[in-house]
């Protein structure tokens, strides 16, 4: 709430401050945020993406496989140049895009996604402090 004002009462052994405060506007800021956070949406190349929360841990999931196998491939001998192209570009993978039609993406551009979905989220954030 804003303050209005700040006074100085006092007693014969003691100084108090009295603050008044305005009221503020009914409105539900999480609720509004959450809103938002839920609705984002993002385009990567020629897609819109939906960039709400949900979205994003299940992009989350295939970016932690796709790190694994990452892992697994560099384990097996191949470099790690190699390992990107075949996990995060050759990899097919089917994504559900916001207008519900679904699109063969790779890693690397839901990669994409979670970058530019991560700053919308930190815009929403800072709007709503």
């Amino acid at each position: 709430m804003p303050l209005i004002e700040t006074r100085i009462v006092h007693g014969p052994h003691y100084f108090t401050k009295k603050r008044t405060f305005a009221e503020e506007e009914q409105t539900d800021k999480k609720a509004e945020r959450a809103e938002d956070l839920y609705s984002q949406r993002v385009t990567v190349g020629l897609h819109e993406y939906d960039a709400g929360e949900r979205s994003m841990d299940r992009i989350d999931r295939v970016l932690t496989l796709a790190n694994a196998k990452m892992n697994g491939a560099i384990a097996q001998g191949l470099t790690f140049q190699q390992a990107w192209q075949a996990v995060y570009v050759d990899t097919a993978v089917p994504w559900k895009m916001a207008d519900n039609s679904i699109q063969i993406v790779n890693a690397q551009t839901l990669m994409q996604v979670q970058d530019a979905a991560m700053e919308g989220m930190k815009q929403i954030w800072l709007k709503y402090g």
